[in-house]
């Protein structure tokens, strides 16, 4: 597969890629089916029905491995309702990117 050109940022390229690859092995015509069926989902529910990564360490894995260091970061003190070592970027929150950034690249995917 060549690498598509979605970002101008080296990290976001590296996700979306990632995103792009599961997209080819699901088909045009199954992701056209969640884009008909879940029109108001960020994610047109590709992640929640489509078997895409659903767990939280997955998804802080790949976005640090693509290069996302703020994903990686945690906090140094117990403070303000935070344990040590707690991610800075809590799982909801990398969840909802997660969603958003599949939404996206499958908008992309489906007028290629």
């Amino acid at each position: 597969m060549t690498t598509q050109n979605l970002s101008k940022s080296p990290v976001l390229n590296a996700v979306y890629n990632d995103i792009w690859e599961y997209l080819d092995e699901l088909g045009m015509p199954e992701l056209i089916h969640y884009m008909d069926s879940f029109p108001n989902e960020p994610d047109f529910n590709l992640v929640n029905y489509g078997e895409m990564r659903i767990y939280y360490a997955e998804i802080r894995d790949m976005y640090v491995k693509a290069g996302n260091t703020k994903c990686a970061e945690t906090y140094k003190k117990s403070r303000n309702g935070h344990m040590y070592g707690d991610p800075k970027i809590d799982d909801f929150e990398l969840w909802e990117k997660y969603r958003r950034d599949v939404g996206y690249v499958a908008k992309i995917y489906a007028r290629r």
